[in-house]
């Protein structure tokens, strides 16, 4: 056990995992990093989502996870890959009612969205950042759901522009490493290409998605999350859409 913890700790994307720990509210390590933790943005967040996500995992993430081991254990016996649909980014939720879960599935309309460059950034982009992710997150570890249109209107300023900071937010919240990241779109064949994480300069037409693969707490297996933005209504969801036939392909959902 010990060696199957010792590999898995060596897939982890460390650079990229340290980006998402800081963005998350979490010290990182690396020099860079410990320089932008003395801003009193970084400061302000991290200390208010600390408590907030205290507070959260004990009057909603706690209960849950009570009711669903109490009732759901029989399907969760049987559940390899789940399926959350319109959940957007809510990883969390998810992952509490299923924790064995090697695979889940998020869709929803927001769009996928960028890491943020902490790098690149300026100290003000930096805070604005912080700000807009204070602003979303605060949403939901309040009432355990997003409100769409806070969501949308957090969006529209640009300096968060999409689910995938948010997902990494709760991948890490809920302390797990991060081993890699993928961008997903559809092919000329009715397929999937599957390229390594780069910045998205414009925004593709739905649908198009991002996969992230991860290791859970402890774990040394890895596990992924996949985000999709799409529409699947049903003018835009035929059985033979690319978008069908990826899920088709999981197997059996939860």
């Amino acid at each position: 056990i010990d060696a199957a913890l010792h590999d898995a700790e060596d897939r982890i994307a460390r650079a990229l995992d340290e980006r998402l720990t800081f963005a998350a509210g979490l010290p990182a390590t690396a020099p860079s990093y410990r320089s932008w933790q003395e801003e009193s943005s970084w400061k302000g967040f991290a200390g208010h989502v600390g408590e907030a996500w205290a507070d959260f995992d004990t009057s909603i993430l706690e209960p849950m996870r009570i009711w669903a081991g109490k009732d759901l254990g029989e399907v969760r016996a049987k559940t390899t890959t789940l399926f959350y649909p319109f959940g957007g980014p809510d990883f969390v939720t998810a992952s509490a009612l299923f924790p064995d879960a090697s695979t889940i599935v998020l869709i929803g309309l927001e769009p996928v969205g960028n890491m943020p460059d902490f790098a690149r950034g300026s100290v003000k982009e930096r805070q604005d950042f912080f700000t807009d992710l204070g602003t979303l997150t605060s949403d939901f570890l309040s009432h355990g759901y997003f409100i769409t249109m806070h969501m949308l209107d957090t969006y529209s300023l640009g300096h968060l522009d999409g689910a995938l900071p948010v997902i990494g937010f709760f991948l890490k919240r809920g302390g797990c490493s991060i081993v890699d990241l993928r961008r997903l779109a559809p092919d000329n064949k009715g397929g999937w290409t599957d390229t390594p994480y780069e910045p998205l300069i414009k925004r593709p037409r739905r649908p198009y998605g991002v996969r992230i693969d991860y290791l859970a707490p402890g774990g040394s297996s890895v596990r992924r999350v996949y985000y999709f933005s799409c529409d699947v209504e049903n003018s835009a969801f035929p059985p033979d859409s690319p978008l069908f036939r990826f899920f088709e392909g999981l197997g059996k959902l939860t």
